[in-house]
């Protein structure tokens, strides 16, 4: 390859990339609250679960969360 033409090439590049950043937008993030409670206990394996609220605009979101340990585990807890 030459050098001109490694050089038209990274030209043309470095444009290209210019011209794709000039064309982005931002974004914005949308906020929003959440509302966990989770409980969970276990000896050796623990199990654990919960539920929750998002709050979006107004609008709540219902949900639920689960999950599972396998590992030095004793107790139980509420949060």
């Amino acid at each position: 390859m030459t050098k001109n033409r490694a050089r038209t090439l990274m030209s043309g590049a470095v444009l290209g990339l210019i011209a794709v950043v000039s064309l982005s937008t931002v974004s914005r993030a949308e906020t929003g609250q959440v509302a966990v409670i989770f409980t969970k206990g276990g000896f050796i394996v623990g199990i654990g679960g919960g539920e929750g609220v998002l709050t979006l605009r107004g609008k709540h979101y219902p949900f639920a969360v689960s999950g599972m340990s396998v590992g030095f585990t004793i107790g139980a807890s509420d949060n």
